[in-house]
């Protein structure tokens, strides 16, 4: 079966940190200390800001993730235009089994280059637990470089989607990493899936940008795909890589995409990055906002933001020069009723500046519970096949259908704290079916 949610843990801190010299230095305010009792999935997202000002803040800097001391993920924060004090920022993620035991998880930084400052202003430090198995997720290098000699180029990744009855499988995709853009052209990188790019970002500069994509589709259990990376005017990518997660196919969730261009000044809604969901219960809400901003000829400074409900969530910084892409993350707790997520954005150096692109993803965490059953005849006899019917009682509608195995056993996944209804039909039509009502989850 794919991920289902646990657990989580979450810190955020403002204390600024600074570090001189290229050895890594852990960062005592972004730490985690969790102890499993079985083996997990464990799903990290991680943004560091250095905001605007402060002496460091643009210096070269690199900024991991560790796990008991090993590193599993890092990504390179590069001054956009050469200036010790200007904003930077980047997101990094990591998927991965953590084993049962105590664990420590942490962010570290260091300079680029021996001799120098670097400082970080903000950070938010997310872990996520699921139940589920190495077949529901996967992580793998993206790095490439076509003008390299010898060149390489963006490796094919293939895969195939658990079983999950006969639902689609919501498929979480992100490509992170440092992308090189050549000359004076505007560089472009995008997540390729089936020979269709899903997803498409501009880069901003000749030399190093980092860049966070980001996608939540549906692909049907048991298909097979494969992704590349499509690109133009890029020399290449390094600490770069793919991320594919499969969730609960009850996992509730939205994503949009538009390339609608807004002029933009100082901080104000996107005019399409907006959604709104009712929620019948309660659970944790991951939401991931990407803008994509240029202006031709001048340096920009793009700030972003998300909205819950009418209330920002704390902005994210990133110095952009003429073209580039700003990416913040929350994580919040959210109870059952009607929500509005929307995309917030300012253009706070130079503007306007055109908002081309955005990307909204949303994703609702909860603990889905598992039931299951058997289905017999009067007799007592397993029915093997027979067809059973998930309905909920509060808005009757029918939400799984799952067929016994050789058994008579059944299982499936529903939403926590609601009163089911579960109808068999046996597949010889001489005996019916039955059903059993009332259940909570």
């Amino acid at each position: 079966m794919p991920l289902n949610f646990v657990d989580y843990r979450y810190v955020e801190s403002d204390v600024e940190f600074s570090v001189t010299g290229a050895s890594y230095v852990p960062d005592p305010e972004a730490e985690i200390s969790i102890s499993t009792d079985k083996e997990y999935v464990v799903f990290i997202l991680c943004q560091v800001i250095s905001y605007d000002g402060v002496e460091g803040s643009g210096i070269d800097k690199i900024y991991r993730i560790t796990i008991d001391g090993a590193e599993v993920t890092l990504i390179t924060t590069l001054s956009p235009t050469g200036t010790s004090n200007e904003a930077s920022s980047g997101v990094i993620a990591y998927v991965g089994l953590l084993p049962a035991g105590s664990h420590t998880i942490r962010g570290e930084l260091r300079a680029v280059n021996v001799g120098y400052t670097v400082v970080i202003s903000y950070r938010r430090l997310l872990v996520i637990l699921f139940d589920g198995s190495p077949d529901d997720f996967l992580m793998t290098s993206m790095d490439f470089y076509p003008s390299a000699i010898p060149p390489s180029y963006p490796p094919e990744v293939s895969f195939t989607v658990p079983p999950a009855g006969k639902r689609g499988v919501p498929t979480l995709i992100i490509f992170q990493g440092n992308v090189d853009a050549s000359g004076s052209e505007i560089a472009r990188i995008g997540i390729e899936i089936d020979g269709i790019t899903d997803a498409l970002f501009d880069v901003c500069r000749a030399g190093i940008n980092t860049v966070f994509l980001h996608l939540i589709k549906v692909l049907e259990s048991n298909s097979s795909h494969t992704i590349t990376l499509s690109y133009e005017h890029v020399h290449g990518a390094y600490h770069s890589y793919l991320i594919i997660m499969f969730l609960q196919p009850l996992q509730d969730f939205r994503h949009l995409f538009d390339d609608t261009d807004q002029d933009v000044s100082g901080l104000t809604n996107d005019n399409v990055a907006s959604i709104t969901f009712e929620t019948l219960y309660d659970g944790f809400l991951l939401v991931m906002y990407t803008a994509d901003m240029f202006k031709e000829g001048t340096n920009i400074r793009v700030s972003t933001a998300i909205s819950i409900d009418g209330t920002d969530c704390p902005e994210t910084r990133k110095e952009l020069r003429q073209y580039g892409c700003a990416t913040s993350f929350t994580f919040i707790s959210l109870a059952s009723g009607t929500h509005t997520i929307a995309g917030r954005v300012a253009c706070t150096l130079n503007g306007p500046a055109t908002l081309d692109k955005r990307y909204l993803t949303v994703i609702l965490f909860a603990n889905f519970k598992l039931l299951r059953g058997t289905v017999k005849l009067p007799n007592g006899t397993p029915v093997a096949n027979a067809r059973v019917v998930i309905i909920n009682e509060d808005t009757d509608e029918w939400k799984d259908t799952v067929f016994t195995d050789s058994n008579g056993s059944f299982s499936c996944y529903v939403p926590p704290n609601l009163k089911w209804t579960v109808a068999s039909y046996s597949p010889d039509p001489t005996y019916g079916g039955g059903i059993k009502t009332h259940i909570t989850s």
